[in-house]
């Protein structure tokens, strides 16, 4: 989801009406399956408890900690736990200063939010001491994430597969022109497919991804599937699909309410369970 945009720069071998139908359904079948919630950059070294039974984050923008079992992370930058609190403090007063100055979205409130990515075998001690530094500086909506799986199964590698691993871990910045031209390359030859992208990144949708998912099947069928497929499906899964979809627990640090207190030792993952979305205190 997070690369659907790049579709914008994506302008400009049939089958059988019988077979490209079938090979459509089955498409739209596993498009419309697929997470299109928000995306995530998840460290490789964060890994994190899987809570299928909560809700995913609404994808409002807010500051990132990162808590792994040797230490602590704020926006990707190493911090010691002592030090929390006045990192986070710096970036409360950012935060006021963007708001006072007019540099937020018109219609942005501030609710205190903060995300804590936990890492399965990081201590008690150290999430509660992140919960306390966030309490204190003012960032009391604490957002505990966890994984789910994916509701559908990655595609069979395609001719496109071996491109698309290396665009999506390439951090130079060009990621988004590469997706579009191996898109563009893919979709080329069935134009009403090339029409719908740029349709849909020209016009205002409350859900891109929805959008385009619902105007490729008559696209294909239109131009007789004349493209390669598995091509397709490997494009749209990191595109428009979120394969490693994420639950939040939204806590409402308070100091009064009952405790979750558990030995400082305990790991997150014996932990993470104790959790819900309501008001709690950590300790």
């Amino acid at each position: 989801m997070r690369w659907i945009w790049v579709l914008a720069l994506v302008a400009a071998c049939g089958k059988s009406k019988a077979a490209c139908k079938a090979d459509v359904a089955d498409l739209m079948v596993f498009l419309r399956t697929m997470d299109h919630s928000r995306s995530w950059s998840v460290p490789g070294d964060v890994h994190l408890v899987e809570r299928p039974d909560l809700k995913p984050t609404d994808g409002v923008e807010g500051p990132v900690i990162y808590i792994r079992a040797n230490g602590v992370d704020v926006q990707g930058k190493h911090v010691a736990v002592d030090e929390l609190p006045h990192v986070l403090e710096d970036l409360a007063n950012k935060m006021l200063q963007d708001i006072t100055d007019g540099k937020v979205l018109r219609h942005f409130v501030w609710d205190h939010r903060v995300y804590v990515m936990i890492d399965r075998d990081a201590p008690w001690s150290t999430v509660t001491a992140v919960a306390r530094a966030a309490e204190a500086t003012g960032y009391s909506k604490w957002i505990a994430m966890f994984s789910k799986p994916s509701p559908v199964a990655a595609p069979a590698r395609s001719s496109v597969s071996d491109q698309l691993d290396k665009v999506l871990g390439d951090n130079t910045g060009s990621t988004a022109t590469e997706l579009a031209r191996l898109t563009s390359e893919v979709a080329k030859s069935c134009k009403p497919l090339v029409k719908a992208f740029g349709a849909v990144g020209s016009e205002a949708y409350d859900n891109k991804s929805t959008a385009l998912i619902e105007e490729t099947g008559p696209a294909l069928i239109e131009c007789n599937c004349d493209l390669d497929m598995p091509a397709l499906r490997s494009l749209y899964y990191a595109i428009v699909g979120n394969p490693h979809p994420l639950t939040v627990a939204v806590i409402t640090l308070d100091k009064t309410a009952t405790p979750i207190a558990l030995p400082p030792a305990t790991p997150w993952h014996d932990a993470a369970m104790k959790l819900a979305t309501g008001t709690a205190w950590l300790q």
